[in-house]
């Protein structure tokens, strides 16, 4: 229910309600109380039902037509809802809880629109902790953090011990990137209810955004322990471990095998209703919740934009908050659209067997709030795992698809993988962007001391990438390194932390904090000479922005996926001496080039035209192999399937050491 409205103790139980109800039916306390009652439970039909008969049999009730009001709000019902609030409105002007309630109605159904009504009764009732949240609520919603965070300190003051306050200020302390002041407050949630795990996986994304990942990931132990049934904390700790030097490839396996064991389910898989028809038209399904404006989606767009629309027939199963251009773009390139925000996994996993999806390609499963147990109840015969950093540990994963440079091969490979890894030459596809900045000359020329940049999320800078680049300044007289990422450099603790890390004066590195448009972010790189990549998580978009931009990107091949992404970006343009095995070799690469300023120049001029050569800009090729691949496998499965082989042996008999 919406948090304004407080559940009253109940003169009654539910079920001495209903014997009151049958005895008599005319009785408005007990519909209201036994509507209320339901609504509180997540019974919203049968609450709206029972609370529409209350004004009808005592037409003055307006506190039963707020609570049927705000069970319309918690079904969706937003237009019936707002026509409640206004019926009571009508009666009472300034009643707080129809205000709120009409205000969080407007919210849904005008996304940005004004908070006339959510301010009116902040006035109304001004020291209402819950007034407070909503209010602030909305104004976070709006990008206007400083006064949220204002409203929100204000209902810590008066609620000193709400877990949920102290929740809420930290979110919104981390969005406007003070890193430390929100998991601070996160961690105060964490002390309050210690029986909770929300709080300590919100202070766990705090100082993972600023490069703590240790201590992240203590928090995410410390979750784990608290509510080991719940697959959230675990794995958000699939994701963070990917950027800690120390947690090695042995351990990730560990703890991905862990979280399989946890969390697929034990009950047997019923058969697929697939025809197993090798050459027929596939349904192919992509299961995400970054199709908006993320780097997933544009990794994918060209795929579906240039793939063989005889051949594959794309559902889109979207676990998106909010909708962007590229959401639009994505949606007319799918054949079909599927939301999966209110629905638990199992119940993604039905929608996709009853639309009898022949492959479904789960895209960053471990990230955000992707969906990676969707596969572990088998939704579908094949399933792929695609711009993941490493093994999903599931043994229903049938595939991973990387390239010869992520993953190699087998007799060398260090790496392991619960799933068949199908190595394409190469993976990376990219857009050409519609409106893109001129390539200038290195600024050394003009500057006469060379800038190194990295433009990475600081969650990839961690102690070791900073001991590796204070080492370069050092080697590199009157160099400098500019840092930006959006605006989260602004966390003050976060540049003390990065200035103790390289041994440096403050004179030699800069922190650009701001959110730029797309053209003007690339832009940027016009003031630098040489990009620096982050490990054991190399950048990805980011190593594409700096090439497309001329840069050269120094990068350090490490012994898992995530540790090769720049390297097999680099690998297809023809730049190999750009990646070293070691730091030692990290460092001696940068250092050489940083001296060679015909080198710098000669790159400059001709990066751009070396990408556009290459495959990683070739979508029709790249389409075309996914198509292929789909092929391939489906073809397997109908072989197997024909076979009579069980589910899952057809997986782990396959699987790579």
């Amino acid at each position: 229910m919406a948090s304004f409205l407080i559940a009253p103790m109940l003169p009654f139980s539910a079920a001495d309600l209903r014997r009151r109800l049958s005895a008599d039916p005319q009785l408005a306390d007990a519909h209201h109380h036994l509507g209320l009652s339901l609504a509180l439970q997540g019974e919203a039909a049968t609450a709206i039902r029972l609370l529409r008969r209350v004004p009808w049999l005592t037409p003055s009730r307006l506190d039963a037509l707020i609570t049927l009001g705000v069970a319309l709000l918690e079904a969706g019902r937003f237009a019936e809802a707002a026509t409640t609030f206004h019926k009571v409105l009508g009666h009472a002007p300034s009643d707080p809880d129809a205000l709120q309630g009409l205000g969080l109605v407007l919210d849904q159904l005008q996304p940005g629109g004004d908070l006339r009504h959510l301010r009116r009764a902040s006035k109304v009732r001004p020291l209402d902790v819950e007034t407070m949240r909503n209010l602030a609520a909305a104004l976070d919603h709006r990008g206007c953090l400083l006064e949220a965070i204002t409203l929100l300190r204000r209902a810590a003051a008066l609620s000193p011990e709400s877990a949920i306050v102290h929740l809420d200020l930290g979110a919104s302390l981390g969005k406007l990137s003070w890193r430390t002041a929100s998991w601070t407050a996160s961690l105060r949630a964490a002390t309050i209810e210690p029986g909770s795990s929300t709080a300590l996986i919100h202070a766990a994304a705090a100082l993972a955004s600023a490069g703590a990942h240790v201590r992240a990931l203590a928090c995410l132990d410390r979750a784990i322990d608290r509510s080991p049934t719940e697959p959230t904390p675990f794995r958000r700790k699939l994701a963070a471990m990917c950027y800690v030097p120390d947690f090695n490839e042995a351990r990730q396996w560990s703890v991905s095998q862990e979280f399989a064991r946890r969390f697929a389910p034990a009950s047997p898989f019923r058969p697929f209703t697939n025809q197993p028809q090798p050459e027929r038209r596939l349904r192919i399904g992509y299961l995400s919740a970054n199709f908006h404006n993320h780097p997933i989606a544009h990794y994918l767009i060209p795929l579906l934009a240039e793939r063989n629309r005889a051949g594959t027939e794309v559902y889109c199963y979207a676990e998106t908050a909010h909708r962007d251009a590229m959401t639009a773009r994505l949606t007319e390139q799918a054949d079909h659209w599927r939301r999966t925000n209110d629905l638990s996994d199992a119940e993604v996993a039905r929608s996709i067997r009853a639309d009898e999806i022949d492959i479904l390609v789960v895209l960053g499963g471990r990230f955000e709030r992707n969906r990676l147990l969707v596969a572990a109840h088998r939704a579908a015969p094949v399933q792929i795992s695609l711009h993941d950093a490493g093994t999903s540990g599931l043994g229903t994963m049938t595939y991973l698809i990387a390239d010869r440079v992520m993953v190699e091969p087998v007799s060398r490979r260090r790496e392991r993988f619960s799933e068949r890894v199908l190595r394409l030459p190469s993976l990376h596809i990219f857009e050409r962007p519609d409106a893109t900045p001129n390539i200038s000359p290195p600024p050394v020329l003009e500057a006469g001391r060379i800038t190194f940049g990295s433009f990475n999320n600081p969650m990839k800078v961690n102690d070791r990438v900073l001991a590796a680049w204070g080492r370069i300044l050092a080697a590199v007289p009157y160099s400098r390194l500019i840092l930006k990422y959006i605006d989260l450099y602004e966390d003050p603790d976060l540049k003390a932390r990065i200035h103790g890390r390289l041994g440096v004066g403050s004179d030699r590195v800069e922190f650009v904090s701001r959110i730029d448009s797309p053209v003007d972010h690339l832009r940027s790189y016009a003031r630098v000479d040489i990009a620096l990549d982050t490990f054991p998580f190399n950048g990805e978009t980011t190593t594409w922005n700096a090439l497309w931009m001329g840069l050269p990107v120094v990068t350090l091949s490490g012994e898992t996926l995530v540790g090769r992404l720049s390297a097999s970006l680099l690998r297809p343009i023809g730049l190999d001496g750009l990646i070293a095995r070691d730091s030692d070799g990290y460092v001696e690469i940068a250092r050489r080039l940083a001296s060679d300023r015909n080198r710098l120049t000669e790159l400059r001029a001709t990066m751009r035209d070396r990408l556009e050569r290459s495959p990683v800009c070739d979508a029709r090729a790249r389409a075309r192999q996914m198509d292929r691949l789909y092929r391939w496998v489906w073809r397997r499965w109908c072989r197997d399937n024909a076979a009579g082989l069980p589910s899952s042996d057809r997986t782990n008999r396959r699987a790579a050491p």
